[in-house]
């Protein structure tokens, strides 16, 4: 096994690797290198490993991230640890630690999405929603729950009509800076979804919801193959008819069309009111795994049990 920083070159097969993967969003396609780097002041390091038959058996993207004393953290993306095997994911962990040292980080935090391995860090679970897509639109409507049903029909009802199109960008980033900021979440730059629509533009999809020529809401769908991720979005009303239920249900009868199976709904905080409207409808919970290592810069630490 051979394992090195993949270059623009190994694009093609990167993604093809991501590809292979069942079930899996497209959080960790070799594109994010691009978006990233050209979005912020950041160093992406794409970590690919080769079998013997210089086929590749697993990927690692990590970037880095300095913090307020200027030393720099290292951290994977979402679902960024992807081996055949522990032994191939032994290595890449091993890689990405000694990257860390070279690189004299504080801490690496790894993400191996929907699969745990045992690593030597500690541990943490977020939880996720997912959604399987029937490729009936009558079927899938009957599956969701009559609560999310009478929630989009109610939204239909009052005149909230969803829209497609990434041309939707800048009014959806003012609705959905200003959403975050009231909340106190930080919050990504509109060059940076600029870039995932430079760079993945054929596999997004902006959705919107008007009412009376308002935006009210919205959601941001990226996919690849048979599988998409929602990846951000919100909504402008706080009382009364929200458009989150009908949104949704637009973004599922896109992915019918395009013959996506899998729908990731993201991160939420379990039993908060993003997890509870995922889970009426339809959505199944999944953890997600994360991994801190934190360095001692006298010592390599120990990388797996």
């Amino acid at each position: 096994m051979t394992i090195f920083i993949a270059k623009d070159k190994d694009k093609n097969s990167w993604n093809n690797y991501c590809e292979r993967q069942v079930n899996l969003p497209p959080l960790s396609r070799f594109e994010w290198k691009y978006v990233l780097e050209n979005s912020y002041d950041v160093k992406v390091f794409p970590i690919i490993a080769l079998d013997d038959q210089d086929q590749v058996c697993g990927i690692l993207p990590i970037y880095e991230i300095k913090d307020y004393s200027g030393r720099p953290n290292l951290y994977s993306l979402k679902f960024g640890l992807i081996p055949d095997d522990a032994n191939v994911a032994e290595g890449l962990v091993r890689f990405a630690n000694q990257l860390a040292q070279e690189r004299n980080s504080t801490k690496l935090t790894i993400s191996s999405g929907y699969d745990r391995y045992e690593l030597n860090a500690d541990h943490n679970l977020t939880k996720t929603v997912t959604l399987k897509i029937i490729a009936s639109e009558d079927e899938m409507w009957k599956s969701i729950r009559g609560k999310a049903r009478n929630m989009a029909k109610k939204a239909r009802k009052e005149g909230i009509a969803v829209e497609q199109g990434v041309n939707n960008l800048e009014e959806f980033y003012s609705m959905y800076s200003n959403r975050m900021l009231l909340k106190g979440v930080r919050i990504h730059s509109l060059n940076y979804f600029q870039n995932i629509i430079k760079h993945m533009g054929d596999q997004t999809q902006l959705f919107i919801a008007r009412k009376n020529g308002d935006l009210v809401g919205g959601m941001f769908l990226l996919y690849s193959g048979d599988t998409g991720a929602y990846i951000y979005g919100g909504s402008l009303i706080d009382r009364g008819t929200s458009p989150n239920q009908l949104l949704l249900w637009e973004m599922v009868c896109f992915c019918i069309s395009k013959g996506i199976k899998y729908l990731d709904l993201g991160e939420s905080i379990e039993g908060s009111g993003v997890y509870n409207f995922k889970i009426w409808f339809g959505g199944t919970p999944k953890d997600i795994h994360y991994y801190d290592f934190q360095f001692d810069s006298a010592k390599m630490p120990a990388l797996l049990k």
